[in-house]
Order: C-alpha cells, then structure tokens, then sequence
C-alpha cells in the first residue's frame, strides 16, 4: 500500500525517469479496502429501507405484525369471534367487526366495561346451551342482548339485569 501511494506521489516525469534508467518497474496495484466502507454501507442503508418498505405491510403502528390488534379492546372481538366459530379467525373476519360494534353499543348504553360485558354474554351463551339445551350462536345471543338495551338508555339499565332474563325469555319461545 505504502508503495502505491509513494509511486502516485511521482510526476509521470519522474516515473519514466525511475523505471527507464533505475530499473524499477511501477507496484503492482494493492486494492484498498478502505474504498469499500462507502459502498458498503451504503449498500445496508438500501437494504436496509427495501426490508422496511417490504415489511411495513405486515406491520402495525405499534410494531407488531398487521394481522394482530392495534389495542386491547379488539382482543375482545377476537376472542368473542374465535368463541362463535369455535376455531381460529382472521383479524379481517366481518364477526370482528361485529362484535366491536356491539360492545360499543352496550360500553355506552350499560354501566358495566367491555370485559364484563364480553364475560356476561358468553356466560349468557352457556347457559342457554348447557342448562336449557338451546343452540345459538354467539354472535346470535350478543345481538338479541344488545337489541334489549335500547339506544338513550343513558346507563339506566344494567346488563346483568338483561342477561338474567334473557335464558328466561328465550327457553319460553
């Protein structure tokens, strides 16, 4: 390397004079790998940006993949949806949205939170199918509970009066 640098370091006058009366010919050209750093990194910053613009479809705002929920409110939906199909579903599946709008009817309408609200109707679910031997599907009973608790009911109405005379009103049908 040092050699390179001292032969470049010449005039082309002084080159022709040390190789035609000295006798030396010129260095054999070393490669510099301090020239590959640029485009190295270079090279990882691009990657870099096209494994980002890649998996940013896959990716939520929280850092998590796209399939999954943005917040714990959908975790409920989720699991109400995996319960009414009795298998997996996909975070796209229309029974997710379903659920969230009616436990958002019910989060305003009732006194009780989300979690509670996503309890009592599953409880409710069981009851019909285990005590009283009726089939519903849970998507089924969620919107029988939710068309009992009117809009403007203003909290004036608790849910778990409703789910407590919901299995009585249903085994008499």
């Amino acid at each position: 390397m040092g050699k390179w640098r001292s032969w470049n370091s010449l005039t082309e006058a002084q080159k022709v004079f040390v190789t035609n009366n000295l006798g030396i010919n010129p260095p054999k050209q070393v490669f510099d790998r301090r020239k590959l750093i640029w485009p190295i990194l270079i090279g990882f910053f691009f990657l870099c940006i096209i494994i980002s613009v890649v998996t940013s479809p896959y990716r939520s705002s929280n850092g998590t993949s796209g399939t999954e929920p943005q917040g714990l409110t959908s975790l409920f939906e989720y699991k109400l949806a995996v319960l009414n199909k009795g298998s997996v579903v996909d975070w796209n599946d229309p029974t997710i949205t379903e659920f969230k709008r009616i436990l958002d009817h019910l989060a305003r309408e009732c006194p009780e939170s989300r979690d509670r609200i996503a309890d009592m109707i599953v409880n409710t679910h069981s009851i019909l199918r285990e005590e009283k031997g009726i089939r519903l599907s849970l998507l089924k009973v969620a919107r029988d509970l939710q068309a009992a608790v009117p809009p403007e009911t203003n909290k004036a109405v608790t849910f778990a009066e409703v789910t407590t005379v919901y299995p009585m009103l249903v085994g008499k049908e």
